[in-house]
Order: structure tokens, then C-alpha cells, then sequence
């Protein structure tokens, strides 16, 4: 018996048990949350190779491209001549990376433990001629008055303020030795778990890496493939706006992240100069630590600066606010010079977004989420706005921001007709003068009518002055022109 099929009621069938499908699978989600989220951490926990393996193809890639275009150049005629070209291309691809790191940890690496152990060596002695210089600091200075003399002073001081007495410090310090037993219960897992997890680390490394090599060696393969798996999905249309979309990104992140691992070795490196310069101590370790966290864009340089800072002040307090001042250039050369050369404009994120996807992401996913907030929130700034401008485009409605100021509001923004030209110094230099037009209006009018009344006086006198001066001056010229023209009659005749 042949079943007659009827095309629009079986349509319905099938989004009624997709939609039916949905339905239980968000319901199952969330009335099993733990169990479901247990679940794609074991599945993170055993992708993360292939994570690390697309992560690292995508920063050698630019590496390759620069190999196969501009050392490997031959013709290729053949599949075996592209294949010996590409081989080529990865294995010195991954020699410059071995000389990279290879250099790293037989330059820096040493150089680095050595600080380390000299400063834990010294650390003692550091702190003693710190307290010293606070105890000289605090008797001589005027500022703390005569109850303060010492550091002990100052702590009494401080405890009283916080209502701390000796007891309840003994007391916590006897509440801490009972409960040790317990907490060394509590960490002996917790560091076999340390361990392990380093071990699986570096399993996971290398297991990244050769997962790189085959993403590298295939990748046009796998990008044909995912676009054929794309294009059996969605129309033609919605296949070429996906395919810009993925352009934008692989631009985005590509320019954005390569950028500033470049911009972020240039800062490391004028900052060693400048703490040489300066004859700073442990130099090559303060300029690392500036150089790995001003990856992190607004809040890095502050969060590399402040154990520098922390570290100097200790060794010699008057070189921590030189160290300030070196990190305070640096900054402001990166943010104006630097950096835009680097990266120019390739996120178009303003600042306050810029700080709201570092807050967003950086609480969410930690470091990584800090390091990757720009270019993610770039992208979803752009969908979003590509969304709203198509929305009134439908509408005939303008798509200019500034279409939907008010008259004043234009006018205050932006005088030139150009956004980027209002500067946060602008805006604070105009309020600065409203406030004081607000609260010194009065007495400066007092003033300056004073001042004009004053100068309309001496104006006054002065004008007097000297237009006595210009009917004598006027009269004394007067007198050599009339001899003049006599002496003129008197040759004539």
C-alpha cells in the first residue's frame, strides 16, 4: 500500500516534534543544571587539545603565509609540488617558533629565577631599612603630629581605630593553630590535584601542537568543508552575510591579538631601557612583568606596575615614584603613538565599552576573558548595529547617530560635524568652566567691572593725556612746514 504523503501537513508534523524536542531538552536543562553543566566540563576537559591545536594554528598561520609567499615562491604545477611546499612552510614555521622560545628560556628564564632568588634572598634586609625609612619618615615629618614616632605608634593608632586589641589577635592565632591539622587535611588533595593538573597540562600541550600541524597542513580542506556543511543550511544570501561576518572576525581577532602581543613587546622592551637608564634594580624582571600585562588592554599597565612599584619601594623609596613616572610615559606613548600605528582602529569600540567588556568577560572567563573581551565585544558591537540599521533602513528611518540628537545636544557633542573629534578633555574643560561660571559668576563680574571701571579712568586720563599731547606735537609741526613754504617764495622770487 503506498502512504500518501501530504507535503504541507507533513511540514507541520515535523517543526510540531523539532519544537516538542526543544521543549524537552530545555526542560531537562534546567531542572538537571548541575549534572548538565558536570557534563560539558568533562566535554571542555577532553576537547581542549583540539582548543589549543585550532588557538595555536590561527597565531602560526600568519607565519606560514609569510614562509610559503615569500620564501617557498616556486610555481606550483603539481599536487606533490604543493604538498613539498607546504611541508616546507610548516617545518620552518615551527623551527622560528623553536628558536623563539628557545632563546626565551635560555636568555630571560635564568635571568628571571635569578632576580627572584636575589630578591627572596635580600628581602629581609629590604624590609628592615624600609622600616627604618618609615621611622625617619614619621619623626621628622610634620604631618602625623607628635602622638605618631614610629611605626608602632602608627599601628596602635591604626588598631584603636579598628578596634583591635592584642587579645583578639592571640585568640585568632590559637583558632589557626588548632584548626592546622584540618586545613593540611584540606590541601594535601587539593596539591595532588595541583600536580596533576600540570601533568595533564603538558599532555594537553603537546597534544595541542600536533593537532596545530594537521589544522595547518589541511586548512583549506577544512574551511571548504565547513563552508559546504554551511551552504547546505541556509540560502545564498544568508551564506555570503556569514561569510563576511566570519572575514570580519578572522580581521578582527587576527589584527587585534597579534597587534598587541607586538605593541605589548615593544612596551616590555622601553621599559627595560628606561629602568636601565634609571639604574633600576631588577630591571628585566619589572619590564616582563609591564611587557605580559599590558596584553591586557585599560586595566594591564596598572596591574603590571603595581608589584613593581610594591618591589623598588621596598629597595630604595624614592625610585619607586621614578619607576611611576617611567610607567606614566610609557602609557601615555602606547596609547597615542604606538598602539594606533599597531592596531589603528580595528575593534571601533569606544572606551566605556571597551572597560565594560573587560569587566563582563574578566568576571566570567578570568584572564583569558580579559584578554579576548575587545575583539569578542567588537563583533558583537557590529551585529548588533548591523541589526539596528537594517531595522530602519526598512523603516526609512536614518541610520546616523547624530540624526538623533537634539539641536544643543549636536551642538555640544561635536562642532566640526565629526564624533571623533569630542575628547573627554573637551568635555571636562568646558564643565570645568560651567561650574565656575556657576559658583564664581558673581564675584568674578564684581571684579572684572572694577577692573573696567579702573581702566575706563586711566583710559580716560591717558586719552586727555595725550591728545594735549598730539594739539602740541600738531602745533609744533605746523611751524617748520610754514618756513618751509617761506623759504620756497622766498627762492622763488
Amino acid at each position: 500500500m503506498k502512504i500518501d504523503w501530504n507535503r504541507k501537513y507533513t511540514t507541520i508534523v515535523v517543526y510540531a516534534i523539532l519544537g516538542a524536542a526543544a521543549v524537552l531538552i530545555i526542560l531537562f536543562t534546567f531542572l538537571n543544571f548541575n549534572t548538565v553543566l558536570g557534563w560539558l566540563d568533562k566535554f571542555n576537559q577532553i576537547m581542549s587539545p583540539v582548543y589549543l591545536g585550532l588557538i595555536l594554528a590561527y597565531l602560526f598561520n600568519p607565519i606560514l603565509k609569510m614562509c610559503e609567499k615569500r620564501i617557498f615562491r616556486f610555481k606550483i604545477t603539481s599536487k606533490r609540488k604543493w604538498m613539498l611546499k607546504r611541508v616546507l612552510g610548516l617545518v620552518l614555521t615551527y623551527i622560528i617558533i623553536l628558536i623563539i622560545l628557545t632563546i626565551t628560556f635560555l636568555l630571560i628564564i635564568p635571568q628571571l629565577f635569578v632576580s627572584f632568588n636575589d630578591l627572596a634572598s635580600k628581602m629581609n634586609g629590604y624590609i628592615d631599612d624600609t622600616l627604618e625609612w618609615l621611622n625617619e619618615f614619621l619623626s621628622t615629618s610634620p604631618i602625623f603630629g607628635s602622638d605618631i614616632n614610629n611605626i608602632d605608634d602608627a599601628l596602635e593608632k591604626l588598631f584603636e581605630f579598628l578596634d583591635i586589641t592584642t587579645e583578639t589577635i592571640y585568640t585568632k592565632i590559637q583558632e589557626l593553630v588548632k584548626n592546622s591539622s584540618a586545613l593540611l587535611s584540606d590541601y594535601v588533595p587539593k596539591l595532588f590535584g595541583y600536580f596533576t593538573g600540570i601533568a595533564n597540562g603538558f599532555i594537553n600541550s603537546i597534544l595541542g601542537v600536533i593537532f596545530s600541524v594537521y589544522f595547518l597542513a589541511s586548512k583549506e580542506k577544512l574551511v571548504a568543508q565547513c563552508k559546504k556543511v554551511l551552504r547546505s543550511f541556509v540560502s545564498q544570501e544568508h551564506y555570503n552575510g556569514l561569510l563576511e561576518l566570519a572575514n570580519y572576525t578572522d580581521k578582527t581577532f587576527g589584527g587585534y591579538i597579534i597587534g598587541k602581543i607586538i605593541d605589548s613587546l615593544i612596551i616590555g622592551v622601553l621599559c627595560y631601557i628606561a629602568c636601565l637608564i634609571f639604574d633600576m634594580p631588577y630591571a628585566l624582571l619589572l619590564s616582563t612583568f609591564i611587557a605580559i600585562t599590558n596584553i591586557i588592554p585599560v586595566v594591564g599597565p596598572f596591574i603590571g606596575a603595581i608589584p613593581g612599584v610594591f618591589i623598588i619601594f621596598i629597595i630604595d623609596p624614592r625610585k619607586a615614584f621614578w619607576f611611576i613616572v617611567i610607567n606614566i610615559v610609557l602609557q601615555q606613548l602606547d596609547g597615542n603613538v604606538i598602539c594606533p600605528k599597531i592596531l589603528g582602529d580595528s575593534t571601533g569600540l569606544s572606551a566605556l565599552w571597551v572597560l565594560v567588556s573587560i569587566t563582563v568577560m574578566g568576571g566570567m572567563w578570568g584572564l583569558l576573558g580579559m584578554l579576548l573581551s575587545v575583539p569578542v565585544f567588537a563583533i558583537l558591537y557590529t551585529l548588533v548595529k548591523m541589526f539596528i540599521e537594517k531595522r530602519l533602513k526598512r523603516r526609512a528611518l536614518p541610520t546616523e547617530t547624530r540624526e538623533y540628537f537634539s539641536d544643543v545636544e549636536e551642538r555640544n557633542y561635536s562642532s566640526d560635524g565629526d564624533d571623533d573629534q569630542h575628547t573627554f578633555a573637551a568635555s571636562l574643560s568646558q564643565l570645568t568652566a560651567e561650574i565656575a561660571e556657576n559658583h564664581f559668576g558673581k564675584r568674578v563680574k564684581a571684579m572684572t567691572q572694577k577692573l573696567k571701571s579702573k581702566h575706563k579712568g586711566k583710559n580716560a586720563d591717558k586719552s586727555s593725556d595725550s591728545g594735549q599731547k598730539d594739539v602740541d606735537n600738531n602745533a609744533s609741526s605746523e611751524k617748520p612746514d610754514n618756513t618751509s613754504d617761506d623759504t620756497g617764495t622766498n627762492t622763488d622770487k
